[in-house]
C-alpha cells in the first residue's frame, strides 16, 4: 500500500492549535492508512491542468497540461501529464508506473525525440522548471517512514513522517496536516537532512468529487530556500474517467494525449 502525496491529495490549510504530547506510532500508522484507503476510492481521473512558476522577481511563467490517473486491480497507481501549451514546451511528457520495487518513471523529450528513464538520482530534480520534482510526482510507501502523531486538534491531525533510509529521499522528514473530516493531507512540509524547511505545499479550493473522496482545486508549491513557487490549477477535471491501460505507455508519451 502506498500513499500519492502531492497532486492528487493535499487540500485546504487550517490553523493549529497548541500541540499535544505525541501520540503512538500505531496511531500515525492508522491515519496514513485511512488517508490511502479513502484516495483510492476514486481509481481514475482524467483532468486539464494550468501550471504557473512564479520566479523570486513575481515574473509568472504559464504552462498547461494534460493529467491522466488510474489505480490498477493490483492496487499500484499509474499517472502520465503531458504538456500543451505553450509552444515550447508543447509534447514534453512523464510517465509514472508504480511497481513493487518502487516508481519507473519516463520523461519524454520531444527535442530529441526520445524517452528516457528518470534515474535514481534525477527523482530530487526539478520536473520541466516548476517546484515540483520527480519524486514529488511520483508514490511514497508509508513502510519506508516512520511516523508519530505530533499534534491534534478538533479539525486536524499532524503527523511527522522520517525515512527510516534518508539517503533514499530528498527530503527525509515530512510534516503532514491531516483534516479529521475526510482525512485528506491539508499541508506538506519537506525539510532537508539538517531538518531545514525547504518546500510547503498547500491548497484550496477543493470539491467532493466521489463519496468521502476530495479532490484540490488548486495546489501550491512554495520553494521556501529560492522564494519561488509552483501553482496548479485544475481546469477541468473528470473523476472516474474510463482510461484504458495502454494510455500509460511510452507510445502515448510519444505520441500525446488525445
Amino acid at each position: 500500500m502506498r500513499l500519492l502525496l502531492p497532486l492528487l491529495v493535499a487540500l485546504l490549510l487550517l490553523s493549529f492549535a497548541a500541540p499535544m504530547v505525541a501520540q503512538p506510532t500505531d496511531d500515525a500508522d492508522a491515519i496514513f492508512e485511512e488517508v490511502d484507503r479513502r484516495q483510492r476510492l476514486l481509481d481514475s481521473e482524467s483532468s486539464t491542468v494550468r501550471m504557473e512558476i512564479v520566479d523570486p522577481r513575481g515574473r509568472t511563467r504559464t504552462r498547461t497540461m494534460q493529467l491522466r490517473t488510474k489505480v490498477g486491480s493490483d492496487d499500484l497507481t499509474k499517472s502520465i501529464v503531458v504538456f500543451t501549451e505553450p509552444a515550447d514546451i508543447r509534447g514534453l511528457g512523464l510517465l509514472t508506473v508504480e511497481t513493487d520495487g518502487g516508481d519507473d518513471q519516463r520523461l519524454y523529450l520531444p527535442a530529441l525525440g526520445r524517452v528516457q528513464r528518470v534515474a535514481g538520482g534525477e527523482r530530487g530534480e526539478r520536473f520541466a522548471g516548476s517546484d515540483f520534482t520527480y519524486e514529488d510526482l511520483g508514490t511514497r510507501d508509508p513502510d519506508d517512514w516512520t511516523a508519530t502523531l505530533a499534534e491534534t486538534t478538533d479539525a486536524a491531525f499532524v503527523l511527522e513522517a522520517l525515512a527510516k533510509d534518508p539517503s533514499s529521499t530528498t527530503h527525509p522528514k515530512l510534516r503532514l496536516t491531516i483534516d479529521r473530516a475526510r482525512y485528506v493531507i491539508l499541508r506538506a512540509e519537506y525539510f532537508t537532512e539538517d531538518d531545514t524547511l525547504a518546500k510547503v505545499l498547500v491548497a484550496e479550493d477543493f470539491e467532493e468529487v466521489g463519496p468521502d473522496t476530495f479532490r484540490a482545486g488548486t495546489l501550491t508549491m512554495e520553494d521556501v530556500q529560492d522564494d519561488r513557487r509552483t501553482v496548479l490549477t485544475y481546469v477541468e477535471r473528470e473523476a472516474g474517467a474510463s482510461i484504458p491501460d495502454r494510455v500509460f505507455s511510452e507510445r502515448t508519451l510519444q505520441r500525446g494525449l488525445r
